[in-house]
């Protein structure tokens, strides 16, 4: 699957849950494993929310060369 596939997927389902549960407006930060595409599509799909990048995915990627 394509990195646009994966984000068109995404936004699918967090449109989904932002329309049929009304607290999900009410969340204020995602902390994700996975940087790229998921960044993507939580500042697209809840603009309101901070988007933090896991501890763990920022030592790996560090010890990797970045």
């Amino acid at each position: 699957m394509s990195l646009n596939e994966k984000a068109l997927m995404s936004t699918e389902i967090f449109g989904f849950f932002k329309n049929k549960k009304s607290t999900c407006v009410n969340i204020k930060s995602f902390v994700i494993d996975k940087p790229f595409v998921a960044w993507y599509v939580l500042e697209e799909c809840c603009p309101e929310a901070v988007v933090l990048l896991g501890q763990f995915r920022v030592i790996i990627d560090w010890k990797n060369g970045w």
